[in-house]
């Protein structure tokens, strides 16, 4: 009887997989991906494969990835976070419609090679890991729209970055990084960037490049001075450079048309400077001095 049990189990397997290598399934937008069932039961996915388009087993305590998910022809969502993962395997490669791939809080020390086959991956979240280099299979995902990285062990950017030309936000905060590349600059799409917590002293000349610019937030670096095309971020509503060593803003500075808020204090201004600050800010909400 447990002989022909073991074989029926394992012909409606193979009949499954077989069954889900036909599919050729179709790109969900955002709201109707939106509204899918979000699955967060091992067994209930792995009994409904045709039906997984959002998966979401965060906070169970893998150590492991369960192997039955390379083969969701169907998945889009895939939501990994606050687990005990310290690799994923190449075959994540296999889910070639991807579009949100979250794998927060965990040991990650690297990125596996076979990202760069998620072709239509928007959003990578890799937070609060343990992962030190950003190699350039991440430079291969086109339509990637948002990168998070942040508190991690990074300390060098690849200048390679700068071809993910569809990237809207960056989020590299809590890391080690000294410098930024200048090929960041290419990314003009980008409208909100977070290096806060880094050891930057310099951002890059270019800068002003970044048309699309809204949120720039560089607080508690090691930031002496700004360039002077930061006056071109015409779009820039939001400036956050509190805890650095600045001495001195750029007169260009003044000109943003769209600036509603920045925030100083902790610098190395001297009385004259703050005061010059707050007085071509006095329309806008402006602190040299921590809020209280």
């Amino acid at each position: 009887m447990y002989f022909f049990r073991k074989i029926i189990l394992k012909f409606l397997k193979s009949f499954r997989k077989s069954l889900l290598s036909g599919i050729t399934p179709r790109l969900l937008s955002p709201p109707d991906l939106a509204a899918k069932e979000v699955f967060t039961d091992l067994e209930k996915a792995e009994n409904n494969p045709t039906k997984v388009y959002q998966l979401s087993l965060n906070n169970l305590g893998l150590k492991e990835v369960p192997t039955f998910i390379w083969d969701l022809k169907r998945l889009q969502s895939l939501d990994l976070s606050y687990n005990k993962l310290e690799s994923i395997p190449e075959e994540i490669g296999n889910l070639k419609n991807l579009q949100f791939l979250k794998i927060e809080v965990n040991r990650l020390k690297v990125i596996p090679k076979a990202i760069g086959n998620l072709k239509n991956l928007k959003t990578l979240e890799l937070d609060s890991n343990h992962i030190s280099i950003i190699t350039e299979r991440i430079c291969k995902l086109k339509k990637l729209e948002k990168l998070a990285i942040s508190d991690n062990q990074l300390i060098h950017l690849t200048a390679e970055l700068g071809k993910v030309e569809t990237l809207r936000e960056l989020y590299l905060s809590g890391n080690q990084l000294r410098s930024l590349p200048d090929e960041l600059c290419r990314l003009i799409n980008l409208q909100r960037v977070e290096i806060t917590g880094n050891q930057i002293s310099q951002l890059p000349e270019l800068i002003g490049n970044l048309e699309n610019l809204i949120i720039l937030r560089a607080s508690n670096n090691q930031l002496t001075s700004l360039p002077d095309s930061i006056g071109l971020l015409q779009k820039l509503r939001e400036l956050i450079l509190n805890n650095n060593r600045l001495l001195k803003l750029p007169d260009s500075i003044y000109e943003l048309p769209h600036i509603t808020i920045v925030k100083l204090w902790d610098n190395y201004f001297p009385d004259k400077e703050k005061m010059k600050i707050l007085h071509n800010f006095k329309s806008i909400e402006c602190y040299v001095y921590p809020e209280k």
